[in-house]
Formats: structure tokens, sequence, C-alpha cells
């Protein structure tokens, strides 16, 4: 038997390699590596797509704008109208639309004669001379006293020296003639809600009839309600302080959404005004209601509110609004329904305010269509 050298001894002892072994490796190898990516992707799909246990917020905070874009609507009566008591051209117009009436001023002229302001309880109806009596002789002595033509006046009713010395003093003054005699066609009656000008029909060179209307006046406004921009509901809830109503550079006090009595007829007459400056729109107008936009209400206090995201909001049967409050007693869990006010945040997408009583509690963030579905919700 032939003997090895040591070197080729070893070579005979180290194993062969196997090809199938090796082909085997190659590919189990990469299918292995897949499989363990398949896997943890499960695992991480099925971490990332399980509900949370308790999906809960806590209601934040946030101070609500001290502004907020307000409508103001009035329910109005029919505006009062004053009418021409001669016919014939007119050559003179003293007034303009927005223009206060001003008791015994020229309203017009007609064929070169002046028409003055007159407003009382009663008109001018007849030729009024020495000797005269009655209600109207009361309303003419009234009329020259209040323009200082006369000092004092009687109360008998009875057009008396005094009284003609006084008239052809304002006749004089006037530009009419002095005879002492007062004529109907001579005034332009204002009923005393006729305030101030807010449409005027007549033109310096036009024709005008007796009866014509030459002027219109601001409606009475009855009541006024402030709404929230664009609604029909009213604004949030003043937060105490002062409280004005804005439009522009102008202002005015207000201690109430919805007014009543003499003070809705100011604010209607400042509104009017803030039309006329452009400061203020009307939007809707009807024989018994208008309504303008564009005015802001500033209050002096910011208010406090809770804000939750929009999906932890609900509506209850009755139409209150819901969360879910996530109380944790001695380890246990229990859901209650609180019915809360919803408040507008301003500059924040996807968030609702709610009562401040909440700031600080845990609610569900998603209620869930089983909530939506009960109702209603308790205080």
């Amino acid at each position: 038997m032939k003997k090895l050298s040591p070197q080729k001894e070893w070579d005979s002892l180290r194993p062969r390699p196997r090809p199938f072994l090796v082909l085997s490796a190659i590919w189990v190898t990469p299918l292995l590596a897949v499989s363990a990516f398949m896997v943890g992707a499960r695992v991480l799909e099925r971490e990332s797509t399980a509900p949370a246990k308790d999906p809960v917020t806590l209601v934040g905070e946030r101070f609500s704008d001290s502004r907020q874009g307000v409508d103001i609507e009035f329910a109005i009566d029919q505006p009062p109208a004053a009418y021409a008591a001669s016919a014939g051209i007119v050559t003179g117009v003293y007034v303009e639309e927005g223009d206060s009436i001003v008791i015994g001023q020229p309203i017009i002229s007609v064929d070169g004669l002046p028409r003055i302001a007159h407003s009382a309880q009663l008109p001018f109806y007849r030729e009024l001379s020495l000797g005269s009596s009655g209600a109207d002789v009361i309303a003419l002595i009234d009329f020259l006293t209040i323009l200082n033509f006369l000092s004092t006046g009687n109360t008998e009713g009875i057009l008396t020296g005094d009284v003609e010395s006084a008239l052809v003093q304002f006749q004089v003054h006037i530009g009419l003639s002095p005879d002492g005699v007062l004529r109907p066609e001579d005034f332009i009656f204002f009923p005393p809600s006729f305030v101030q000008v807010s449409e005027l029909f007549i033109q310096i060179g036009g024709p005008i009839t007796t009866g014509e209307p030459i002027a219109f006046g601001a409606s009475v406004a009855r009541t006024a309600n402030l709404l929230a921009a664009g609604t029909d509901e009213p604004p949030d809830e003043m937060s105490g302080g002062q409280t004005m109503l804005v439009a522009g550079d102008r202002s005015m006090e207000i201690s109430s959404f919805e007014v009543r009595g003499g003070i809705s007829q100011t604010l209607y007459t400042a509104v009017i005004q803030w039309v006329r400056d452009g400061l203020v729109r009307e939007e809707e107008s009807s024989a018994e209601r208008v309504k303008f936009s564009g005015a802001t209400l500033e209050f002096a206090e910011a208010k406090r509110v809770g804000v939750v995201p929009n999906t932890s909001v609900f509506g209850g049967a009755d139409g209150t609004t819901c969360v879910v409050e996530v109380q944790r007693r001695e380890g246990k869990t229990s859901h209650i329904a609180r019915a809360t006010t919803l408040v507008s945040v301003a500059g924040e997408i996807g968030v609702t305010g709610v009562d401040p009583s909440l700031i600080g509690k845990e609610v569900l963030r998603d209620t869930g269509p089983k909530w939506r579905k009960e109702g209603p919700c308790p205080s």
C-alpha cells in the first residue's frame, strides 16, 4: 500500500462540499427572511389598528373671542309719509335722505314759494285768520311758540291779535305773503313719528300734485333682536361687563340681545345711518321685518370655555347636545352622558367649545353611533 504524504492525507479527511445543501441554503434563506418580515408586519399592523381600550381626551380650556359677528333684525311698522298740500313745479329741495326734520324750516319750494315743515297731532287743514278758533288754532299757537315768535300762548284756541302779529312775523321771516292768514298749502305735515327722511321722491323741475307723497320717514321699529351672523340663533351669551354693538368706527352700548320699546327705535335710527355710511348692509326686507348684517359685538370680558374634538359631541333625542364623561373610581370606569351648551371657537378647526364646568375632565374622544342613538342627556 502506497503511503500518502501528510498534506494529502489531511486533504482526504476534510469534508467534501455537497452541491444539494448549498443550493438549498441559497433558496431557503431569503424565504425565511421574507416570512419573518411578513409576520413582523402583521404584528405591527395589529398593534397600529387595534382600538385603544379607553379612547378618551381631556377637556381643554380656551377663552372665546371677545368679538363676534351679528345680524340685527327689526320688527317694524309701516314708515310714516309726508304729502304735498299744493300742486305746481318743484323749484327747490332743501332736504336730503338721512336729514332730520326741523319744524318751521322750508322742505321744498313750489312755484317759487316755500313749503314749511309742520309736525303735530293735528295738521293745518283750513285757512286761519283773526278770530278763528278750534284745535287747529291751538296747533298754530304751539307752532309759533316753539319757533319763538310767540312768547306765551293761550289755551282757549282763539286766534287773537297777538297770534296774528306773531304769524305775520313768521311769514316775513320765511318768505310768505305777510297778511296774517294761515294757508294749509304753505305747509307740509309730518306725523310725529316722522323723524328722519328715509326716501325722497321729488326733484327740482319736476311736477307735483296735491296729495302726492314727497318723502317717507324711517320705519318705526317695535323690537330688535341680535342674532349670530348668518343664523337665526342668538349670539353666545354675554360674559358680563360692558357690551358694545360696533359697526366700523361707530358703536352703541347694549344690555340685551332682545331690545324693546324706545331703545329699539334709537337702535334702528342708528343702523339706518350705518347703512348710508356703508358700514352695514340690508340683507332681508319685508313689510314687517328687516334684517341687517355686518355689525360686531364686542365684550369687555372674554368668555372661558372648554374645548373637545368635534367627534366627542353628539345630539340627544330631545335636541340637546352632549358629551360622555369618563369617571374612574376604585379601579372601575363608568361613562355618563352630560348635556352641554356648544360655543364656537374662533380660528380652530375640528374642535367645539363646551361648558367650562367640564374643563379638566375626561370625555370619550369619539362617542360613536351607540351614544348618538340614546338620549336625552342629563344636565
